[in-house]
């Protein structure tokens, strides 16, 4: 039975690893506040569309970490210099080849289940997730893959705040307001600086291994600049809510704001190391503390 056991838990949790269970937060924040301002106006929370809306984000952001994985690899974007989590293609414990029909799948997945979606928000959902789709393999797969030529923070801007912000807000509304277009900004910005945390850990390999990222491209120090701007526009921006005025968001939103200083402190007096990865652990919950205070405050507005 131990060794039974001991089998299963060799074979699954590789797969663990692959998924990367600690990224998904960022998946949070743009369902939450589409769902809470989607309820602000019109008294009444969408669970369905909201439920199905998460769980196709959280597939499709599945697949990129499955396929990042397998086709880093590939392109040689892995290398005993790697300061981040170990990865299973690169490592041997995984074949490269399932990885990426695993992500395949995935995206596949995240395609039937937007289904009802669809049918409910009409061919701009179609679309959307037609174009969400290909962007998930084109992160890293393709000729042109996003993150090897410095696309990866606008892809995230694009898809982990605009898109997964408004589709679901604009699926139960019809329609769409400059409120929801500005929260999407502020969640998406705040995705945006979890990325860069990342390419500031990877700048040395990145650059050994010919993988242009914006980092790369940019250098230290004017990219420390911008993942400054990334980490309090946000906050600066949560003046607008103010002026509505919608009090409770901003003050609640307010609790990730030390944060956002810690990090932006830590890249800048250390170099680029392993303790990047507590910073990028604390971008990510930065970015969902942020998310989920200006939902509640929605909420209670209302």
């Amino acid at each position: 039975m131990k060794e039974a056991l001991s089998f299963n838990l060799t074979e699954i949790i590789p797969w663990i690893y692959v998924l990367r269970p600690k990224t998904l937060l960022a998946s949070f924040p743009p369902i939450f506040i589409a769902g809470s301002y989607s309820f602000f106006k019109r008294g009444e929370f969408e669970y369905l569309t909201i439920g199905l809306s998460l769980t196709v984000l959280l597939l499709f952001h599945l697949a990129v970490n499955v396929i990042n994985d397998a086709i880093d690899f590939k392109k040689g974007g892995d290398t005993s210099l790697r300061l981040g989590p170990l990865r299973m293609t690169a490592s041997g414990l995984l074949d490269s080849k399932v990885v990426l029909q695993a992500g395949i799948l995935l995206i596949a997945l995240a395609i039937i289940f937007s289904f009802p979606l669809i049918l409910k928000g009409g061919w701009v959902v179609g679309f959307s997730v037609f174009i969400a789709a290909l962007a998930t393999y084109a992160y890293t797969g393709g000729p042109y893959p996003l993150a090897y030529i410095g696309l990866g923070e606008l892809f995230v801007l694009l898809f982990f705040g605009f898109l997964a912000t408004m589709l679901p807000f604009f699926i139960i509304e019809k329609t769409i307001n400059l409120d929801i277009f500005l929260a999407s900004f502020q969640t998406g910005l705040l995705s945006v600086s979890i990325i860069m945390v990342n390419n500031l850990r990877d700048i040395e390999e990145d650059s050994l291994t010919g993988k242009k990222t914006l980092a790369v491209r940019l250098g230290k120090n004017l990219y420390r600049s911008l993942l400054g701007v990334c980490l309090f526009l946000p906050f600066l921006l949560n003046s607008y809510w103010l002026s509505k005025p919608l009090m409770l968001g901003p003050i609640f939103s307010f609790i990730a704001f030390p944060m956002a200083c810690f990090i932006l402190m830590g890249v800048y007096t250390n170099k680029p190391s392993q303790i990047y990865n507590k910073y990028l652990a604390l971008a990510a919950l930065s970015n969902f503390l942020f998310g989920f205070g200006l939902s509640i405050g929605f909420i209670l507005e209302k």
